[in-house]
C-alpha cells in the first residue's frame, strides 16, 4: 500500500528519502499549479527538492512553508514589452513574407533564447542531482548539462509545437521557430529517462511525433493545498443568493471563445453573472463595456493555486470555454476543468475528446458548443432554471471530485519517478557505490 500523509507531513520513503530532485519550470510557481502539486508530493515523500521556477530558486521547505502559512508564492509577472519592440515583433510573428528575409531576426531570437534559457539558468541548476524533472523543453540544454548523465524526466503540459494551428501562423513561426523547437524537443525526449503528460490524447501525439509514449498524469486537484478563509465569489463581488454565478477558471488563451457567451449574457435575465479567474481577461473590457455587462462580469485576476477552489465553492456552475483550435486543444485536460469539479460545480464543457469522456462518464455537466449562441443560451437556461437538473449535475461533480484527485494521480507519477531512480541506481558507475 502506498503511504499516506497529512497536508504537508513528510514520509520516509526508500525510493525518495534524501534523494536530491531538481524541478525546473519556466514560469512562476504560483502560475504553475501542476509543478506546485508535484513539488509538494516529492517533499512529502522525503525527497530533497530544489525548484527553479520563473528564474527563482526555492527549496522544498520554502514551498511547503508558503503553503502551510497560506502565503501566496512570490509572483513573477513578466514586464510588458515596450511598444517599440512589441509592434515590430508582432509583425514578425504574423507576416507571411518568405522566411529567408527573417533569418537575421531568427538569429537575434536564438541569441536571446540561449541567454535566457542557458546562460542565466545554468548557474542556478544544481549539478549531479539524483533526478531532474523538466517542465517545457526550453531549458533542456541547461538541465542536460547539469545532469551529467543522471536521469531527466520531461513533463510536457501541452504539445507545445502544435498549440497554434499550422495554417494560421506566420512564416517566422512556421518555417523557422517551430522547426527549431521541434528539433530541440526531439532531443529532449530522446535524452529523457521518462516522459509524462496530462492526457491520453497528448500522449498519442507524442508517440506519433517522437515514437515515445508518455506516462499520463492528469492535472487533478490537490485539496490538501487549499487555503482556509478565502473570500468567496459572492462576498467578493457583493452578489446575492438569488444571483446565478458561472465561474471560468484559468488564464485567457487563444483556444477559448468568449464573445458568444458575452452576447448571450447581455440578452438573458440580469441575475446570471460570470466570474473570471486568471490573467489576460482585460482584453475583453471593451466588449464587456459595449454590451453593458460591467455589473455582471467580474474578474478576480490571477489567484494563488491554493485559493482557486475555495473561492468558487458557492458558485452555481463552471464553464470550460475551449474549442478545438488545434490538436493540442482537442486533447486538452486543463487545470480549470479539474478545479471546477473539485469545487463540486456542474460544468458546462466543450466537445473536446478528453474532457467529454470524463464528463459524460460521470454525468457532471452539460456539453456546449461555445461558438453557437443558441446552444449556449439553452444550456444556461436548463442549468439555471431547473434545480433538479442542477442538483443532479452537482451530485455527479461531487462524486467525480472524490475520484479525480491528485492523491490518486500522484501514485502514477510516484511509480514513474521511482522506476527512473531504480534504473539509475543499477548503472555500473552507481552499482559499485
Amino acid at each position: 500500500m502506498p503511504p499516506t500523509a497529512s497536508r504537508n507531513g513528510r514520509i520516509r520513503s526508500e525510493a525518495f528519502g534524501n534523494r536530491h530532485i531538481v524541478v525546473v519550470t519556466p514560469v512562476a510557481l504560483d502560475a504553475d499549479s501542476r509543478t506546485l502539486k508535484q513539488v509538494m508530493s516529492l517533499y512529502r515523500w522525503g525527497a530533497r527538492v530544489t525548484v527553479l521556477a520563473g528564474g527563482k530558486v526555492f527549496s522544498g521547505e520554502d514551498v511547503a512553508a508558503k503553503v502551510d502559512e497560506k502565503l501566496p508564492p512570490e509572483r513573477s509577472h513578466p514586464k510588458p514589452r515596450p511598444h517599440w519592440i512589441a509592434r515590430p515583433w508582432g509583425w514578425v510573428r504574423r507576416t507571411q513574407v518568405p522566411a529567408v528575409f527573417l533569418l537575421p531576426v531568427f538569429g537575434v531570437w536564438l541569441v536571446h533564447f540561449f541567454y535566457r534559457t542557458y546562460l542565466r539558468a545554468r548557474p542556478k541548476i544544481p549539478p549531479s542531482a539524483d533526478l531532474y524533472i523538466l517542465h517545457e523543453f526550453g531549458h533542456f540544454p541547461a538541465v542536460a548539462n547539469a545532469a551529467k548523465g543522471n536521469p531527466i524526466v520531461y513533463d510536457a503540459h501541452d504539445f507545445y509545437t502544435a498549440i497554434e494551428p499550422h495554417d494560421q501562423i506566420g512564416s517566422f513561426d512556421r518555417d523557422l521557430l517551430n522547426p527549431f523547437r521541434r528539433w530541440l524537443e526531439r532531443r529532449c525526449v530522446a535524452r529523457s529517462a521518462n516522459v509524462m503528460t496530462v492526457s491520453p490524447g497528448l500522449a498519442q501525439l507524442y508517440w506519433d511525433t517522437y515514437g515515445v509514449k508518455p506516462v499520463v498524469v492528469r492535472n487533478c486537484h490537490d485539496n490538501r493545498l487549499d487555503a482556509k478563509g478565502v473570500a468567496d465569489v459572492r462576498s467578493r463581488f457583493g452578489l446575492a443568493q438569488k444571483d446565478f454565478i458561472i465561474a471560468i477558471i484559468g488564464n485567457w488563451k487563444a483556444g477559448q471563445v468568449l464573445s458568444p457567451l458575452l452576447r448571450v449574457l447581455a440578452r438573458i435575465t440580469d441575475n446570471v453573472h460570470l466570474v473570471l479567474i486568471g490573467d489576460g481577461y482585460e482584453r475583453l473590457d471593451n466588449e464587456i463595456n459595449a454590451l453593458n455587462l460591467e455589473g455582471r462580469v467580474h474578474s478576480f485576476g490571477r489567484l494563488p493555486a491554493s485559493d482557486i477552489v475555495p473561492s468558487v465553492l458557492n458558485a452555481d456552475a463552471a464553464a470550460v470555454v475551449y474549442y478545438a483550435r488545434s490538436e493540442n486543444y482537442r486533447y486538452a485536460l486543463p487545470n480549470g476543468f479539474f478545479q471546477s469539479v473539485a469545487a463540486g460545480l456542474p460544468v458546462l464543457y466543450p466537445d473536446l475528446l478528453e474532457i467529454r469522456q470524463i464528463a459524460e462518464q460521470r454525468g457532471l455537466g452539460l456539453m456546449v458548443d461555445w461558438r453557437d449562441e443558441q446552444k449556449i443560451a439553452s444550456a444556461i437556461d436548463e442549468i439555471a432554471s431547473d434545480r433538479r437538473v442542477r442538483d443532479r449535475l452537482r451530485d455527479g461533480a461531487e462524486k467525480a471530485a472524490r475520484e479525480l484527485s491528485w492523491e490518486k494521480e500522484e501514485l502514477v507519477m510516484r511509480k514513474a519517478l521511482s522506476e527512473c531512480l531504480q534504473r539509475a541506481a543499477l548503472r555500473p558507475e552507481n552499482a559499485s557505490n
